[in-house]
């Protein structure tokens, strides 16, 4: 369960249109990126289940990284689609570690919904709920998908040592990245590929998670209805700043902008109304490829009446000599993800004494 050597964790963030690797040193103390690598990749889990559906392909690319970033082998921390995962809050009666492991399936099998012998299962203990009770967080993926991304892993010679949840790995670059704002109610949005992944959070706590079925590709067919123009064409001028100075062109991008912040902004509220917390969201800061989308923040701003910002997932954090620093710079929307997750270690997780 622990580390022989405190050595820091690779981390692999698998996207449906892009594959990064990067490692962090002294992730606790003083982070410096030591090693990173990035590439777009045709990988794209299924809808459904959102695991590896390709993994030849895939492994070939992670080598190829590895090949790059000169690593050989060593421990490696991934992520799951936020979409195939169940999480959920439950309250247990206190014990110590060795009850709580021998009692928490049998708890989980009363909440979720697939048959318990059917997923993976982990928990964290999360705060004393009075009573002589817990608060304790249960995640539930399917073993098929858990175990699609650790296969392919080890098929390149990484050790899998941590398998964490994309959002979860978003609040973890947040609450390191920025403290001023803990105290708030802030809602984390990644937007990728094929949809955004949401945790709520507040003095440490994930109050709500979930995602949105909407992301860059939904942006991108806007922009490109808009205009008239084939899928690639648009996603081209979504990137390609000296495009935006066009009158038509700068129409049709606020409009898309404007239809996408309507969207986030009507989902995220029925999520978290459905949710039935307390209180209201403070602040959204932004995330994830879809978050280059011109005048993205400030509709989304306008439509919530809420302060808007992208995350910036590298404000704390160095960059080693050697490697390109503009280059990771112009790529800190799409791997806020991964920074997280190169934060990670095993002393992250809680447990009763």
């Amino acid at each position: 369960m622990f580390f022989r050597k405190r050595e820091s964790l690779i981390a692999i963030d698998i996207g449906a249109d892009s594959l990064s690797l990067l490692k962090i040193s002294n992730p606790k103390t003083k982070p410096v990126i030591t090693h990173y690598c990035r590439t777009n990749i045709a990988q794209s889990g299924g809808a459904s289940s959102y695991g590896i559906t390709d993994p030849e392909s895939l492994s070939k690319k992670i080598s190829g990284l590895m090949d790059l970033a000169d690593i050989k082998q060593g421990a490696v921390v991934t992520a799951i689609p936020g979409p195939s995962v169940f999480t959920k809050k439950i309250k247990m009666p206190c014990m110590n570690r060795e009850e709580l492991r021998a009692n928490i399936k049998f708890e989980a099998a009363n909440v979720v919904p697939d048959n318990i012998d059917a997923v993976r299962l982990d928990y964290q203990v999360l705060r004393s709920a009075g009573k002589n009770q817990y608060e304790v967080l249960i995640v539930a993926v399917k073993k098929e998908i858990v175990d699609s991304f650790s296969s392919c892993l080890k098929s390149t010679g990484l050790t899998p040592e941590i398998i964490d949840v994309d959002f979860f790995a978003l609040q973890n670059i947040f609450e390191f990245s920025y403290p001023e704002y803990l105290n708030e109610t802030v809602a984390l949005l990644n937007i990728g590929a094929r949809y955004a992944s949401v945790c709520i959070c507040r003095n440490g706590e994930s109050i709500l998670t979930g995602d949105l079925q909407y992301g860059g590709r939904s942006m991108t067919e806007a922009l490109a209805l808009q205009l008239g123009i084939e899928f690639a064409q648009a996603e081209d001028i979504k990137k390609n700043e000296a495009s935006w100075s066009d009158e038509r062109v700068k129409a049709a991008i606020e409009k898309s902008a404007a239809e996408a912040a309507y969207e986030f902004n009507r989902r995220l509220t029925f999520l978290w109304n459905a949710s039935g917390a307390e209180g209201g969201i403070e602040r959204i800061l932004v995330s994830g490829g879809g978050s280059r989308m011109p005048y993205l923040c400030e509709k989304l701003q306008h439509q919530t009446g809420l302060a808007c910002e992208r995350l910036d997932p590298l404000r704390l954090i160095d960059v080693a000599k050697g490697l390109d620093r503009d280059e990771i710079m112009k790529s800190k929307a799409e791997i806020a993800v991964a920074v997280g997750l190169a934060m990670r270690t095993r002393a992250d997780r809680i447990l009763p004494p």
